[in-house]
């Protein structure tokens, strides 16, 4: 247990970082003796029953579906406005999208129910109903973000001025933020936050306007 800012932090896996204690090495070489345990029956044709031609090819076309953005998984795909119709390379690649939806299709109506996490956003494929989509991250969570935003957006109003500190634009941009953030000091009681990070919360605003009206007092800005 650490503190880091005030807070009580647990890091079960510190014991990792003593690369020449025996418990590491042990540990060390009992994951390698894992991973190539399992290596050698991913290479065997009879060695992992499900790692057969069919499962493989399913697990490639899945690895498809969320690396293309599970965008189009709920919804169509087509072809690009400035395709060339005369190209083979266009002709090819739209035969690759059909292909490619088709296979998707297929595949997603035989391993439904499929839960997706996308970001801020939950999807709920099911057996012959519409899919389900639903926010993922709770209200508090981009409430926490609102907050950290608040130095960067310090940092992005005064960063083009930087190399320029005598230039007078920086000025006005800097008092609006100012003028948006005050009115956030006295509503952070009511946003919701736990009592033991409330404090931390208004610290960062506070200390965040004081670094603005220190800025504006001045004759101009100070790289």
């Amino acid at each position: 247990m650490e503190s880091l800012h005030g807070v009580a932090v647990a890091d079960p896996y510190r014991w990792l970082e003593d690369g020449a204690s025996a418990e590491v090495r042990a540990s060390s070489m009992m994951l390698r003796g894992r991973h190539a345990d399992l290596s050698d029956r991913m290479a065997s044709p009879g060695g992992a029953p499900h790692m057969t031609l069919k499962h493989r090819l399913r697990l490639c076309l899945a690895a498809l579906v969320f690396l293309l953005g599970t965008s189009c998984v709920t919804r169509p795909t087509s072809a690009p406005s400035n395709s060339d119709p005369r190209s083979p390379l266009t002709d090819a690649n739209q035969q690759f999208r059909t292909m490619y939806a088709a296979s998707r299709t297929s595949l997603l109506a035989r391993t439904r129910p499929i839960v997706i996490v996308d970001f801020g956003r939950l999807v709920l494929l099911r057996h012959a109903k519409p899919d389900l989509e639903e926010p993922h991250n709770p209200p508090l969570y981009h409430r926490y973000k609102g907050i950290a935003h608040i130095p960067m957006a310090i940092y992005v109003t005064l960063a083009p001025w930087l190399d320029t500190p005598g230039a007078p634009e920086w000025r006005a941009s800097l008092q609006i933020l100012g003028d948006k953030l005050r009115p956030v000091l006295s509503e952070l009681d009511s946003l919701g936050f736990p009592p033991e990070d409330l404090q931390r919360q208004r610290e960062i605003v506070t200390a965040s306007l004081t670094f603005i009206d220190d800025a504006l007092a001045r004759p101009a800005l100070e790289p």
